[in-house]
This record gives structure tokens, C-alpha cells and sequence, in this order.
């Protein structure tokens, strides 16, 4: 009903009405019905939308002038008034001519003041617009800033957390490779699983990998989305600069002084127009005289009224006029001044409604994102479990051991207590065995029951609830930790994240090996804090106070003599008490553990490299490693100092607090000692005003009793009743009716009564007056009567100045009256007001005692806590200043150590790649011998191959030469002979005349030999018959030597022996079997280097 009843006036649609209340927020229509009912006034500022647009808000604004046209001054300018001493003109003419222009003149003043006082509603109302309007804005504005604030708090309280999700995602998606090739290096234990198995066996490893490329995809797209909100809200906060009016544009306080200048100017247009009318009343009054009255008198009057009319039409008509055109000039800059404002208005809504739409859709966009935030921090729990296996693998392990070491540390423990128990059960039977033969037996039998029944038996038992667990022990647990820190170690340095899956592990491990030894202090240390050691402490303590009891009285009997020292034995309490370290001790024994498990690794290494560059790459790695840990305990202490940075920091902003509220405080005091000062003034002139009032009421008193004196000499009745009655009165009721205030009544009730007074002996004159004249005779009567009235006149004129005087007194008494009223009333007013103020002094005053109260025992309080946190800083700055020292000083002496270990290290390695470097020149010296022997043996062996091949060529030849030795014989011998020879040699093969044939490459020339030397004893039964056979014998042993020859010769080359020395005896060999006579013809054209 409302937006219907606003689009009827204003002409804007339902739709794009946007309304505003007073408190800067949007009215709705739920919000209508509650408006409309309530009796209160609210203020709604209407928008509108569609003009909020950018196509139609760029059009510049045009202002319609509200201003009357100007009323035609002709007749006023052009009258002219004729001399009254023109003979042309009667008195009557004149009197018309001046009825005439005196009310020209009215009427135009009359209309100029309409006009004016209309163009001063107009300055009113377009100042009242433009304040409208400017109120409008800031309500805006104020909305702006509303909704700004609101969207900047959601998107802050998104933004940090979604840049530690992104930041975390990012991070996990930049090691997911190494995390994967982790699960690839860890292996399981054999004790876990017989088969030989790592823990990239367990995930489905291309499943997952589909699943963090779509990961990757979608965390990209959100990096985008996100970076895209950042950059819009930077937009939108940096849109804050629009909040701020420009004063230019906006500063309606300079309008003020115009409008003041309008309303002067109306002012001086109704008291000229009022001189105006008034002239014209007394003008008509004394037209009237002339028309009524004597002649001789009109010159004079004619000539007053033309003076009087110059008057106006020099004077007060062009005043009027120049205050007309003044307001009209004033309106006019009135319109201008709202012209320029609309525009600035619209530039400035067109600014602010783009803000308005930019932060509308920022809710919608950050819900978006938290919702995609949700959805991928569930889609990276996938990752997050890859990412974090191998430190839960490790925890996990040493998990095993340790249950495995508090069960072990558990069944010794049952054992040890029940051992004692069982001890302590024996010990008791055995008590009772010996009550039963001692004593039992000379009682009543069956008088105490009870005594006949046995021990209480002992039962523990240990469930076996871990003996499913796999059987890993501390060793294993050391070998993995080896493992990581190698693993670790070999990484380079480069790609190492201390939030990889692998450096957490490796943090893990060292963090949770103690926990492996932990049962056994667990247990020592719940043995020492119950009640089994009760005992030992007291008799401790008991025996300190002998102790000590014993030196006082060996210091009192010998005084002079040596002091003597207490010595205590170590307790329980210290001796477990001594087993457990502070955190920085555990956390030094674990790099120390560390830096052996290096140092072993070192070794290991060292023990088991073959090679040089490899010893050489470990060792850089077990350096690096040493650095890391030694930079792990520098940023150790880094954190240590920052923690005690913060102390600081917090001391100072506490500091800082106290003084704020010292602050606070001086400011309360001086608020109080001015509001004290202030009641202090105000009571100064409270008091002035009453004596002031005192002294106006004692001159009202005065002038009361001034005019009752008055009374009483002109009185009829003076004399004895007068005095009577004032005799009658005591000195209390004179006092009082002297010191009782006059009011202005009263000074009129005597003013009166004085003036009923002096009628009276006016009227008593005048009679007497009268009988005087009546009287015509001289008589002494008549005289004293004249007399009487002579001295009645005389004191007439004296009341009458004294009237005179006292209504004069009076006027000025009611004057000042007036303004003491007034000052009074003012006064009050003033005194209600400091009344208030002190009141409300009061109230602020106990407000801030106690709030100040408050304060101090606040500030008392803070102070306490911070003196009691001061000295805890001092105290723990102290304390971690000493371990600081302690922790630097090992450290430093652990630096040292490592430095001084890792010295010799390098000088033992510097000697061993020293010694190896001289090793493998020798080796190399050696290998290059061997190098050039191994060429000579290739030579050789070519030689050899080469002797091979002219060792069978020379067989070829000399089997041929065989063959021609034995068609020879065959020519020589009989056939009978050849074939027994033949045959007792032991020959094969068959030639042309199947008698003899060549010798394979195989041939065993040694088995012929051999064969030959067995059958030489029947060869030689044939040289009887023939000298030719006793030649062919001769033959056949040279051939056999030379065949003997060439066969060691070939088998002295291949074992490296002198070839030329064999070259040349075979050379010689050769030479002399051919220089023979008888196988000169068969070996005449063979030479042996045709060979």
C-alpha cells in the first residue's frame, strides 16, 4: 500500500522503488506494517533504481527556477507630485494627487513583500531539499559502509583459512611424488610379512593417480576463483574513499548565511513597508485636516507632505526595490547551489550503487567457494593419507616395540613382586608353622576358630593379548631409523622439504624412540611416587635430622674445631629423579643419538664403498646431514628466543594497557574538576543574581514607600488615624511590613490611590475656585482661603511633580523589573540547567568514582597479574636464559666435537683417497705394463698364429719332400721292403702311390714320435740288406728331429720364450738338413723364407 501510495506521487515504479529508514537500513516490505502502525514519526529516503543505472544517470540535471516576475515600478517611477503653490491646482486636487501616490506606494511595497516572503519559502524549502538530500546520501552511504564491513568480515574470517587450505593442498600436491616414491622405499618387515613387500603395495597406486591429477585440476581452478574474490574485494575496500562527502560538493553550512541574508532583507521590506503604511495613515489623517480645516494652514501641510513624499520616493521605494532584486539574486543561487548538488548526488549514488552491486553478488561467491573449499578437503583426505603413511608406518612400529618392551617390563616386574610375595607367603608359613608347635598345641582344641586355616594364596596372571603382534625388537627399530637416515641422506639436498612425507617420518622416529626405554622409568617412577617408598623417605629424613642434630651438637661442643659436612647417601627419589632430563636434554641426546647413528652410517660406509667418488658422495651427504641437524638445533634456539620475545611483548602490551588506563583516568579527573569548576561558576553567578534581586526588590520597597508618603500628604484623612495606625503596630510588624517585598501590584494600587488623591483636591480647588469667584467681598475670609489655596496650588504642583517623578521611577522600576524578570527567568532556567548538570555531575561523578574504583582495583589487580607474570617471565627468562647458556655451551661443545670429529674424519679420508690415489697410479703404472706386456703377448700371438701357419706349410712341404723320398725308395727298394717299412712306421693315408701321405693339421706329432722311437729297433733291421733303407733310416730321424724341433719351438713361443732365437736355430736346422748331398735334389727349389 505504501510503495503504491509513493509511486502515485513520486511516479516510480513499485519495482525499482528502493527505500531507506533513518537508522541507514533497507526498508522492507515486512517492515511496512510495523512503520504504519506505530505512532512515531520515521523518515523514509526513496531511490530510484531504474535512475541509478548507468544509461540514465550520466544525464545532466536541469533546475526550473522558482521565481516571481518582477512587479512593473512605472506608475511609482513616473508620478509626479505638483507644488502646492501651483495657482493651477486646488487644495481638493491636491489632496487626491497625494491620496494617490501614497497609496501607489503601498501597494507596491505591499506586492515587493509578498513576493519576497515567498522567495524566502523558496530558499527555505530548496535548503531543506538539498538537506533532504544530503541526509539521503549519508544514509546511503552509511548502508554502503554497513554492508561493506559486513561482506569485508566474511570474506576475512573465509580468507585465512582458505589460504591455509590452499596453501597445504598446494604444498601436498607439490610432494604427493616424493610421498608416492617414499611408499616405494619403505619396505615391510619379514616379520610382517614372509613375502618381500613395500607400502606402494597396499594403495592402488593408478587409481590414486587419476585421482590427484583431478585434484590438481580443480585445485588450480580454485587458486583462480579465489584470486578472483581477492582482487574484487581489493576493489571494494579500496572503494572506501567514496564514503567521505567531498566539502565542495556537499557543504550546505555556506548556505546558511545566505539564507540569513534573505530573511534580513525581508525584514527590512516589512519594517519599510510598515513606515509605509504608517505615513499613509497619519498622511490621510492630515488630508482629512486639510479638507475639514482653515486655508491658511494648508501651505504648510502640502509642503510637509511633499517632503514626505520625496522621502519615500527616494529613500524608501528604491530600498524596497534593491532587497527585492537581492532575494531574487539569492534564489538564484539557491537553485544553482541544488543543481550542482543533484548532479554531485547523482555521480555520487551512480559510484555507490555500482559498490552496491559489486558487494551483492561477493556472499553468493564466497558461499561458492566455501562449499568447493569443503568438497576438495574431502577429496585431499585421499592424499593426506598417502601423505601422512610413512610417519604413522613409523609410529606404528616403534608402537610394536614398545608394547612389546612393556610387556616384557611388565612379566618381569609380576615376576620380581611375585618372587617377594611368595617370599613374604613362606616366611609367614613358616611364622605359623612354629606358633602351631610352640603354642597352638598347649590351647583348648577347637576354642579359636580359625587358626587351623592356611596362607592366602597368591594368584597374578598377564593376559596374552599381544602375542599377535609381530616380533620386532628394539634393533629393529634402530635398523629402520638407519634406514630413514640414509634414505634421507641420499635425497638431494635441493628437493628436501621438511613437510615431506619422508622428513616427518624421520622426525617421527626421532621423536618416538625414547618412548621404546620409556616403561621401565614409567614403572620406577610409579614405584617412587606411591606409598612403597614411604619408608625409606621417612627413615631418610629421620636420619638427616641425626645428622644434623649430630653436627649442632659436635659444633657446640667444639666450636673452634673443624666443621663436619653431611653425607647422604643418594635416595630412591633422587636416583629416578636423576634418570629423567629436561626437554632439551632429551632433544640434545637425540641429535647426539643422531650424529652416532650418521658417525655408524659414516663407517658403514667407509667400510663397505669399493669406489672413491661414491665414499666421496656419502660423505658429502653425512656433512649435509650433520649441518641439517646442527641448523635443526640452531632454529631450536631461534624458537626458544622467540618464545621469549613474545614474554616481552606481552609485558609490553600490558605495560601499555596500564598506561591506557592511567590515561583514562587523568581524563575522568579532569572531567570532574571541570564540571566541579563549572558548578562552581554557575553558583558565583546564582549568587550575584539573588543580590541583584535583593537590591531591586529593596528599590521597589523604596519606591513604595516613597509614594505612600505621597499618599499620606495629599490624603484627607492625614494625621492621628494614619499615625494611630502605624503607632498600633510593634516593631516586628514594622520591620516586617518594611522588609516584605513590593510587587508591581501594589506600586500600582498606590499609584492609584495617589491619583484618586490629587482628583480630589483638584476637584476641591476647582470648587473652592468656584465660591471664590461667587464671593465678592474682601473679607479676611476670602483672603485666607486665597491663601490656602495658594499654598493647595503649590502642593498641587509639587504632587503633581512628584507624580510625575514616580511615574517615571515607576516605568523605569517596571523596565528593570522586566529585565530582572527576565534575567530572573533566564537565571532559573540556568539554575534548572546547572541543577541538572550538577546532578548529572553527580551521577557521572559516582559513575566514575566507581568506575575509577573499578579501575584501581582493575588496575590493582592487572597490576598484581602483571608483576606475578613479570616475575614468572623473569623467573622462566632466567631459567631459559641458564639453559639457553647450558644448551650453547653443548651445543658449542657438541659443534666442537662434530668439527673436531669430522677434522679427523676428513684427514683420515684426506690420507685414505691420499693412499688410494697412490694405490691407483701404481694400479695404473701396473695396467699400463700390463697394457704394453699384454700388446707384446698380442704380437707374440699373432706370431705364434703366424708360426702355426708356417709350421704347417712347412709339414706340407715336408711331407711332400716325403713323398718324393719315398717314390725315391720306391725306385730304389723293392715294393716288399716299402710296404714293411710303411707299415712298421706306423704311416697312413695314402699319396699318389698309396705309399705315404701328407699329415693333417691335427697330426699329433708327438705320438709319432713316440711311435717312431717304439719301431726304431725294426727299422733298423732293414739297413742290412740295403744301403738305401740305411739312408731312408738316417732320413727319417732327421725328419723326426726336425719335426721335435718345430713342436718345442711352437710350444716355447706360446709360453713367451724367445722367438728370434728359435727363428734362427730353425733357421739353422733347416739350413743344414737341405745342405746335405742326398736331399739336396729333392729340396733344392724350397727356401725356407719363401715360406
Amino acid at each position: 500500500m505504501l510503495r503504491a501510495d509513493i509511486e502515485a506521487v513520486t511516479f516510480i515504479p513499485q519495482k525499482f522503488q528502493v527505500l531507506l529508514g533513518s537508522n541507514a537500513q533497507i526498508v522492507k516490505q515486512s517492515m511496512l506494517t510495523t512503520l504504519l502502525s506505530s505512532q512515531k514519526d520515521e523518515r523514509i529516503f526513496i531511490f530510484n533504481r531504474l535512475a541509478l543505472m548507468q544509461q540514465t544517470g550520466n544525464k545532466p540535471v536541469h533546475m526550473s527556477i522558482d521565481i516571481e516576475p518582477p512587479v512593473p515600478s512605472d506608475t511609482v517611477v513616473g508620478l509626479k507630485v505638483i507644488s502646492p503653490l501651483a495657482p493651477n491646482l486646488s487644495s481638493k486636487e491636491r489632496v487626491i494627487a497625494f491620496k494617490r501616490a501614497f497609496s501607489e506606494h503601498i501597494s507596491y511595497g505591499q506586492a515587493l513583500r509578498k513576493i519576497a516572503n515567498k522567495h524566502a519559502k523558496t530558499c527555505e524549502r530548496l535548503l531543506e531539499e538539498q538537506s533532504i538530500q544530503v541526509e539521503g546520501l549519508t544514509m546511503a552511504l552509511c548502508n554502503l559502509f554497513t554492508h561493506r564491513k559486513s561482506v569485508l568480515d566474511s570474506y576475512d574470517s573465509f580468507i585465512a583459512p582458505a589460504q591455509i587450505q590452499i596453501s597445504s593442498h598446494t604444498e601436498l600436491l607439490h610432494g604427493i611424488a616424493a610421498d608416492l616414491d617414499t611408499l616405494t622405499m619403505i619396505p615391510i618387515h619379514e616379520a610382517i610379512v614372509s613375502e618381500s613387500k613395500v607400502l606402494n603395495d597396499y594403495i592402488p597406486r593408478d587409481k590414486l593417480l587419476r585421482w590427484i591429477n583431478d585434484c590438481r585440476v580443480a585445485h588450480d581452478e580454485l587458486v583462480d576463483k579465489v584470486q578472483s574474490i581477492s582482487v574484487t574485494m581489493n576493489d571494494v575496500r579500496a572503494g572506501a574513499r567514496i564514503d567521505q562527502l567531498e566539502p565542495e560538493d556537499f557543504d550546505l553550512s555556506k548556505l546558511d548565511p545566505l539564507l540569513d541574508i534573505v530573511r534580513k532583507l525581508v525584514g527590512q521590506i516589512e519594517s519599510r513597508q510598515n513606515i509605509l503604511e504608517r505615513d499613509f495613515t497619519r498622511v490621510e489623517t492630515i488630508l482629512a485636516d486639510i479638507s475639514n480645516g482653515p486655508d491658511d494652514q494648508a501651505g504648510d501641510r502640502f509642503e510637509a507632505l511633499e517632503h514626505l513624499y520625496k522621502i519615500h520616493f527616494e529613500e524608501y521605494i528604491p530600498e524596497i526595490t534593491r532587497c527585492d532584486r537581492q532575494v531574487r539574486e539569492t534564489v538564484v543561487q539557491f537553485s544553482d547551489s541544488k543543481a550542482h548538488l543533484t548532479q554531485a548526488l547523482m555521480e555520487k549514488l551512480l559510484e555507490l550503487a555500482k559498490q552496491q552491486s559489486t558487494i551483492y553478488i561477493i556472499p553468493q561467491a564466497l558461499m561458492a567457494l566455501d562449499k568447493e573449499l569443503r568438497v576438495q578437503a574431502e577429496a585431499f583426505l585421499q592424499l593426506l593419507h598417502v601423505h601422512r603413511m610413512p610417519p604413522a608406518w613409523g609410529a606404528a612400529f616403534i608402537e610394536i616395540v614398545r608394547r612389546r618392551e612393556h610387556s616384557k617390563v611388565l612379566g618381569d616386574k609380576v615376576n620380581q613382586i611375585m618372587g617377594i610375595l611368595t617370599s613374604f607367603q613362606n616366611q609367614e608359613e613358616a611364622r605359623r608353622d612354629t606358633f602351631r608347635t610352640e603354642i597352638e598345641r598347649y590351647l583348648p582344641k577347637g576354642l579359636l576358630k580359625g587358626l587351623e586355616s592356611a596362607t592366602p594364596s597368591i594368584k597374578l596372571s598377564i593376559s596374552e593379548d599381544e602375542i599377535l603382534l609381530p616380533n620386532l625388537t628394539k634393533d629393529d627399530v634402530t635398523a629402520f631409523s638407519q634406514m630413514v637416515a640414509s634414505l634421507r641422506a641420499i635425497q638431494d639436498p635441493s628437493t628436501v622439504q621438511t613437510s615431506g612425507s619422508l622428513s616427518k617420518l624421520h622426525a617421527m622416529m626421532v621423536q618416538m624412540s625414547p618412548q621404546v626405554d620409556s616403561p621401565l622409568l614409567d614403572f620406577e617412577e610409579l614405584i617412587s611416587n606411591s606409598t612403597f617408598c614411604d619408608r625409606i623417605v621417612k627413615l631418610e629424613a629421620e636420619n638427616a635430622k641425626l645428622r644434623k642434630e649430630v653436627v649442632e651438637m659436635r659444633a657446640q661442643a667444639a666450636p673452634v674445631s673443624q666443621t663436619s659436612t653431611a653425607f647422604r647417601h643418594p635416595s630412591m627419589n633422587d636416583v629416578l629423579s636423576s634418570s629423567h632430563s629436561t626437554k632439551q636434554e632429551e632433544k640434545i641426546k637425540a641429535y647426539e643419538a643422531r650424529i652416532k647413528n650418521l658417525e655408524q652410517l659414516l663407517q658403514q660406509s667407509y667400510s663397505t664403498s669399493g669406489a672413491v667418488e661414491k665414499t666421496h658422495v656419502t660423505d658429502r651427504r653425512l656433512m649435509q646431514e650433520m649441518e641439517s641437524t646442527i641448523q635443526t638445533m640452531t632454529l631450536e634456539k631461534e624458537r626458544i628466543l622467540k618464545e621469549n620475545q613474545q614474554f616481552c611483548d606481552q609485558l609490553q602490551q600490558s605495560t601499555q594497557r596500564i598506561s591506557e588506563l592511567t590515561t583514562l583516568y587523568q581524563n575522568v579527573r579532569e572531567s570532574h574538576d571541570k564540571l566541579r569548576n563549572e558548578k562552581q561558576t554557575t553558583d558565583v553567578q546564582l549568587s550575584n543574581t539573588l543580590v541583584e534581586l535583593k537590591k531591586l526588590q529593596d528599590f521597589l520597597v523604596e519606591v513604595r514607600e516613597y509614594m505612600e508618603g505621597c499618599c499620606l500628604s495629599l490624603r484627607r484623612d492625614t494625621g492621628s488615624e494614619q499615625k494611630s495606625d502605624i503607632e498600633e503596630q510593634t516593631p516586628v510588624q514594622l520591620n516586617h511590613m518594611r522588609s516584605k517585598p513590593a510587587s508591581i501590584d501594589e506600586l500600582r494600587r498606590c499609584m492609584r490611590v495617589l491619583k484618586d488623591d490629587i482628583l480630589w483636591h483638584a476637584a476641591m480647588m476647582e470648587s473652592m475656585k468656584n465660591s471664590m469667584q461667587d464671593s465678592q467681598d474682601g473679607s479676611d475670609v476670602t483672603q485666607s482661603v486665597a491663601a490656602e489655596m495658594v499654598t493647595l496650588i503649590q502642593r498641587l504642583g509639587e504632587t503633581e511633580e512628584r507624580l510625575r517623578i514616580a511615574e517615571n521611577d515607576l516605568t523605569v522600576a517596571q523596565a528593570h523589573e522586566a529585565v530582572l524578570e527576565a534575567d530572573l527567568e533566564s537565571l532559573k532556567v540556568l539554575y534548572e540547567r546547572a541543577e541538572g548538570h550538577v546532578a548529572a555531575a553527580k551521577v557521572q561523578r559516582n559513575e566514575h568514582q566507581a568506575q575509577q574504583e573499578k579501575n584501581a582495583l582493575e588496575l590493582k589487580r592487572l597490576q598484581d597479574l602483571q608483576e606475578s607474570q613479570i616475575e614468572q617471565h623473569r623467573t622462566s627468562e632466567v631459567v631459559l636464559q641458564k639453559q639457553i647458556e647450558q644448551i650453547k655451551k653443548e651445543l658449542e661443545q657438541t659443534q666442537a666435537d662434530s668439527m673436531a670429529d669430522i677434522e679427523s674424519q676428513k684427514q683420515a679420508h684426506t690420507k685414505a683417497i691420499e693412499q688410494m690415489r697412490l694405490d691407483m697410479q701404481q694400479d695404473l703404472s701396473q695396467r699400463e705394463l700390463s697394457r704394453l706386456a699384454f700388446s707384446q703377448v698380442q704380437q707374440m700371438r699373432e706370431q705364434i698364429e703366424d708360426w702355426n701357419i708356417v709350421c704347417r706349410l712347412s709339414l706340407q712341404h715336408l711331407t711332400g719332400c716325403l713323398d718324393a723320398l719315398v717314390r725315391l725308395v720306391q725306385h730304389t727298394l723293392s715294393e716288399d721292403v716299402v710296404y714293411a717299412l710303411i707299415r712298421n712306421n706306423g704311416l697312413t693315408g695314402s699319396t699318389e702311390n698309396c705309399c705315404l701321405s701328407k699329415l693333417s693339421d691335427t697330426f699329433s706329432i708327438s705320438d709319432a714320435g713316440a711311435h717312431y722311437d717304439d719301431t726304431k729297433s725294426l727299422i733298423e733291421g732293414f739297413g742290412n740288406d740295403d744301403d738305401a733303407l740305411g739312408g731312408m733310416s738316417k732320413f727319417i730321424e732327421h725328419y723326426d728331429l726336425l719335426l721335435r724341433e718345430l713342436y718345442s719351438k711352437v710350444v716355447s713361443a706360446g709360453a713367451y720364450l724367445d722367438v728370434s732365437d728359435s727363428v734362427d736355430r730353425i733357421e739353422k736346422r733347416w739350413s743344414d738338413l737341405t745342405g746335405q748331398a742326398s736331399f739336396r735334389v729333392a729340396f733344392q727349389k724350397y727356401v725356407f723364407f719363401d715360406l
